[in-house]
This record gives structure tokens, C-alpha cells and sequence, in this order.
């Protein structure tokens, strides 16, 4: 009688299901938030009250296929061209609160304050060998509202949009202890001057703007 008592509490304390959500989504294999990176990303959602839950993310940056391209283009052109070598960590949080009248976390509406930071080291190959590389670091704190749903009560699908905050800081890593910050990628001061690093204006504004959409798998 006990145990009866205790499974309609559990019910009624958590309706919701599935419980645990495990997601990952494609298209930042082909570019991810620091520039020439692919990021292979790793999502898990777990429901804390009937509808809120907590989603944190772990991603391996490794070489964007774009960039891979580009790469074998130049070795083409010129055989000495050497090999890029690009690797590097991302790590997500966010916190969601479910505003459907009818539904329970994890399904249905919901907004979002997410906080991620990532670095990656980015050289060619015979620089990497004696530890001297560019540093990427990032940093990205935003608001999240998206709406996820599940097919057959199984399968994930969460879209979003995000808007917010971000930073990147470049450095060269010249020595094991030493850094030094530099101008790579940054926006030219004058913004009618022909420099290269104005291809990349975009990339150091401080707000950001993204759509996106995480795909997966749920689990009681």
C-alpha cells in the first residue's frame, strides 16, 4: 500500500516524460563558434521540477570540412603548403523554464539563459610540433527561446533562437608560459579600408544572433 502511495506521489512530484534528453546536432560539424572549427557537440537535458530543467554541453572543435577544402586547394598549389592542425574544447550550460500551460518539461515552449565558453589552438602542423599556435577563446552569454517536441514519445527535436553577448580573444602562444594578445581577425578601425581582416568584421561584433536546432533521444 506503501509503494502505491509513494508511485502516485512520484506522479504527481514529476509528471513529466521523458526525463532525460541526449542531443547533438549536425550542422556545427561544418563550422563551429570559433571560426575554422568544426564542433562535434554532445547536449544533455534533465528535468529538475515539472517544468523546469537543466541542459548542459561538452564539444571536441576539431577542423571544419569547410576549412579541410580550402586547405587541400592550397596544397594543391603549392606542395610546401603546410598542414593545419586545429583542436580545441567548448562547454555549454543552460537553464529552461517550460511556459506551456498543458505540457511539463521537457516538452513544449521555453526560455533560456545560457552561458558557453570554448578555446581552440589553431597552426600549421610543423608550428604546433614545437608548441607555438594561435589561441582562440570565446565566451557567449545569451537568452535562449526555443520549442522542443518528440516524435513517437522517443525522439527530440528542439529549435531555437538565441540572442546575446559574446566575446573572442586572440592570442599567440609563444612560449609554454608566455601570451601575447594580437590583432588576428580583428575589424580594421577604418571601415572603408581594403584590409583582409575586414572579411571578419562580423565575427568580433559583441551581440549575436543564431537559429539553431539540436536533434535526440529521450530517456525516463
Amino acid at each position: 500500500m506503501a509503494t502505491k502511495r509513494d508511485s502516485i506521489s512520484t506522479r504527481i512530484i514529476s509528471p513529466q516524460r521523458p526525463n532525460y534528453v541526449f542531443k547533438s546536432s549536425l550542422f556545427p560539424i561544418l563550422w563551429g563558434v570559433v571560426p575554422f572549427t568544426a564542433e562535434y557537440r554532445w547536449v544533455c537535458e534533465f528535468t529538475t521540477t515539472p517544468k523546469q530543467s537543466s541542459q548542459i554541453g561538452i564539444s571536441y572543435l576539431g577542423k571544419s570540412p569547410i576549412f579541410s577544402i580550402v586547405e587541400r586547394a592550397a596544397k594543391t598549389k603549392s606542395p610546401n603548403f603546410s598542414k593545419y592542425i586545429i583542436k580545441g574544447i567548448r562547454l555549454q550550460g543552460w537553464y529552461k523554464f517550460y511556459y506551456s500551460r498543458e505540457m511539463y518539461s521537457p516538452n513544449g515552449g521555453y526560455l533560456a539563459p545560457h552561458i558557453s565558453w570554448a578555446y581552440a589552438r589553431i597552426a600549421p602542423e610543423k608550428y604546433m610540433k614545437v608548441n607555438r599556435y594561435l589561441l582562440a577563446r570565446y565566451l557567449n552569454i545569451d537568452l535562449h527561446w526555443g520549442y522542443q517536441f518528440f516524435i513517437n514519445k522517443k525522439y527530440a527535436v528542439d529549435i531555437f533562437i538565441a540572442y546575446g553577448y559574446k566575446n573572442y580573444a586572440w592570442y599567440d602562444h609563444l612560449t609554454t608560459s608566455q601570451f601575447k594578445k594580437t590583432r588576428v581577425l580583428q575589424t580594421a578601425n577604418n571601415p572603408t579600408s581594403n584590409n583582409p581582416d575586414d572579411l571578419f568584421k562580423n565575427i568580433n561584433k559583441p551581440t549575436r544572433f543564431q537559429i539553431g536546432i539540436n536533434v535526440g533521444i529521450g530517456k525516463k
